[in-house]
């Protein structure tokens, strides 16, 4: 918008000091030349019609007219003019030759060297015609005439430059203020960015760092100012590898990434879990920048993996005795027939919370183990049709027990994955149970077919209470549960959804929901062909991978 704009104002200055000289020009033909000669009628005419062609761009009508007020067509009217003029006098060798300056000083500042050559090349036929084939006898001019045109000449030559000349010593003025800005701005920006914990790094398209900020400096031991490469600065590998093998960050030129499962070694041997975010800066659609901005999570991971160990041996030592509670409990109410209603109510009562309690400790367990890096992952050939069948014969029992119906399907040409068949299992029975719990009636349909992406996508399509918009924003955060009255009444911890999220990050899997309140909601989980287990041991998968291909 601003080049436009300059290039607006520059024509715009070019056409008034053009129309301007123009005005002055025809006076001082009138004024100097003889009009006693022969050819005095036609130059007349001339200048009479160059009069009518100035006075007509004032019009506001034509202040629109864009081809009318070119600067391509004012130089062929006006070269026109000069050529016919040149022509009627007899003689190029007068004073009003200048006139032939102005149209290349004119020539040279809107259309540069080419304008000059063009317009050169043209004045130089014209004058070939004149001086070859003359129409009129040369005029004669007096010692004062000739005077006044040099005058004339030399003042609208200062004049012209002068004029010309303006627009782009406000361009430059402008120029060096706005670099004056620019630069600072960057100074601001750069005590900004140098004051911020975190690490920043700007490499190139190929992968060299061209900025950087100081705490980067202090995280990659930088000792001197050339260009070296990420993968030289930052020799990343996955946290949970022994082997410690690198990780070309920049592999995925085109999206943007978040990783927590990377290191590396610091110069006294200590290694720094990092969390990294790569943006690719992006250019008709190519990538010509990375912005990495490295973030120190060390300490926050011994407390993830404190607060993760705990979580797994409570909840393992605490399931022995609910599970003694929960069946003594059972065996209370079936056995003792001499109880009274209350005692039944308030056993009753404690069962249903030791079941809860019992789920809740189950979340908890299966949490942990999702977060924990060191746990392995079976990696196995996913056969969806088998999955489906067994979630079917688990649910069907529920459903039919709310005089609901259970169907499943499998499109055609539903490829199989290699995968974690737990995680899956568990992320569809977390669907299903939710889907049965909020719904009260009709049909709850269980689905795989093709991913756009080579794999599997499956859901679990319900006609319950639905979603509201504020619902859907918050669906997957950890201890939520919906605004609704039905989600009030029934039971419910709020973990069930953040596992499943937990679970398919884990896998390199993705989940969404799509509802309307009141009309039922469809769950997502899309595994990819080969899960990626971003978290996990990556040499640990590799073994399995190839043993899995071994045994086929």
């Amino acid at each position: 918008m601003k080049n436009r704009s300059s290039l607006n104002e520059k024509l715009d200055n070019f056409e008034q000091t053009t129309r301007q000289i123009r005005w002055a020009t025809l006076a001082v033909i009138l004024a100097t030349f003889p009009w006693h000669s022969p050819q005095a009628v036609y130059v007349y005419s001339v200048v009479a019609l160059v009069a009518v062609y100035n006075a007509i761009l004032y019009l506001p009508f034509l202040q629109r007219a864009t081809a009318l007020r070119s600067p391509v067509m004012t130089l062929i009217l006006d070269g026109l003019f000069v050529g016919v003029f040149l022509a009627l006098i007899g003689n190029p060798s007068t004073p009003y030759s200048a006139l032939l300056v102005f149209m290349v000083i004119i020539a040279a500042y809107l259309h540069r060297m080419v304008g000059v050559i063009v317009v050169c090349a043209l004045e130089a036929v014209v004058l070939f015609i004149v001086t070859t084939y003359p129409l009129f006898p040369s005029i004669t001019l007096d010692t004062p005439q000739i005077i006044a045109i040099t005058i004339y000449a030399l003042l609208a030559f200062g004049f012209l430059v002068a004029r010309l000349t303006h627009a782009d010593k406000v361009e430059r003025d402008t120029l060096r203020h706005l670099r004056q800005t620019s630069d600072q701005e960057r100074l601001r920006l750069m005590t900004l960015v140098n004051s911020l914990n975190s690490a920043i790094f700007v490499t190139d398209s190929k992968g060299k760092v061209i900025q950087h900020n100081e705490a980067a400096r202090v995280l990659a031991n930088i000792q001197d100012n050339h260009h070296h490469h990420l993968s030289k600065l930052l020799p990343l590998f996955r946290r949970a590898d022994p082997k410690a093998t690198l990780v070309n960050i920049l592999s995925d030129n085109s999206s943007v990434q978040h990783r927590r499962d990377l290191s590396i070694m610091s110069t006294d041997d200590r290694k720094i879990d990092l969390e990294i975010n790569v943006t690719p800066v992006q250019v008709q659609g190519k990538a010509t920048e990375y912005i990495i901005v490295c973030e120190d999570i060390s300490q926050e991971r011994t407390l993830e993996e404190e607060r993760t160990e705990f979580i797994s041996v409570a909840s393992h030592e605490l399931r022995t005795p609910l599970a003694i509670i929960e069946a003594a409990l059972e065996s209370a109410l079936v056995v003792d027939k001499s109880m009274s209603e209350q005692g039944k109510v308030l056993l009753d009562q404690a069962h249903r919370n030791t079941l809860q309690l019992a789920q809740i400790v189950k979340d908890l367990s299966i949490l942990a183990e999702a977060q924990n890096d060191n746990i392995p992952v079976d990696l196995v050939q996913i056969d969806p049709t088998h999955i489906l069948e067994e979630c079917a014969i688990d649910f069907a029992p529920q459903a039919e027990g709310k005089g609901m119906t259970l169907k499943h399907y499998v499109e055609p040409a539903t490829p199989t994955v290699l995968s974690t068949e737990h995680h899956i299992r568990e992320i569809l029975q977390n669907f299903l149970t939710n889907a049965l719990k909020y719904s009260q009636e009709g049909t709850i349909t269980l689905r795989a077919e093709p991913a756009k992406n080579g794999g599997i996508l499956f859901s679990v399509q319900d006609q319950g209470i639905g979603l509201s918009p504020s619902d859907q924003k918050m669906l997957f955060t950890k201890f939520f549960r919906a605004e609704s009255y039905l989600t009030r009444v029934t039971g419910g911890t709020g973990l069930g959804l953040y596992l499943c999220m937990e679970l398919a990050e884990r896998m390199g899997a993705k989940l969404w929901c799509k509802s309307d309140l009141g009309k039922g909601s469809t769950f997502y989980l899309e595994v990819p062909p080969q899960s990626e287990l971003k978290r996990d041991q990556g040499k640990v998968v590799e073994a399995q991978v190839a043993n899995l291909i071994e045994d086929l």
